[in-house]
């Protein structure tokens, strides 16, 4: 449990210098244009579906959501917290259409930041280089895990990992929304919560 710990502390230190960086950046008379503060209210979009993902937001505050759409049902695949990085990938690498909506669970403060305005900045500032690749790496092995998880543990051992490694998500996140991330159905939820 030390290891996973750790893991989550280092990532989220890397995410914290990341954060200071473009924060400093967002006061630099030269970058200023380039990172914009956006307050988002509670069901606020940030992207949807079929539009190009062109920014990488920083969350300052509060829980966004990554989800698509199947059959009508909303299937969540990232909760990004505060510190966090949300982007759709596919849309932002490929310049393809978003498969994804990004929409904040809460009020959120987030930056924004042009992902070519952000090719350029790291030409300029190499140390955002480095903890973007750090951040990578870090991101590769979030989803590992959580692809380990989705394919082998029991609905209630999710839940229990959730508990344990992202309790913000269990206290301020809507009970079907963590349904939906965890991949059950909200009445098994309920029947995993009345057990604890």
């Amino acid at each position: 449990m030390t290891e996973i710990k750790d893991f989550y502390y280092n990532y989220a230190v890397q995410i914290e210098q990341i954060f200071i960086e473009i924060s400093k950046l967002s006061e630099s008379e030269n970058t200023k244009n380039f990172v914009k503060l956006h307050l988002l209210r509670k069901n606020q979009f940030l992207l949807k579906e079929g539009e190009y993902c062109k920014f990488i937001y920083f969350s300052k505050s509060g829980i966004l959501r990554n989800y698509y759409l199947k059959d009508g049902n909303e299937v969540i695949t990232t909760l990004s917290l505060p510190l966090d990085i949300s982007v759709v990938l596919r849309s932002s690498l490929l310049s393809e259409p978003s498969r994804e909506y990004i929409q904040a669970v809460t009020d959120c403060e987030i930056y924004a930041i042009s992902v070519l305005e952000f090719e350029k900045l790291k030409q300029k500032f190499t140390q955002l280089e480095k903890i973007e690749l750090n951040i990578t790496q870090f991101y590769a092995l979030w989803l590992e895990d959580r692809l380990y998880s989705l394919q082998f543990l029991t609905a209630a051992e999710r839940y229990q990992r959730l508990l344990e490694r992202e309790p913000l998500i269990v206290k301020f996140v809507p009970l079907s929304y963590i349904a939906s991330y965890l991949g059950i159905t909200l009445e098994t939820l309920s029947r995993i919560r009345a057990k604890i």
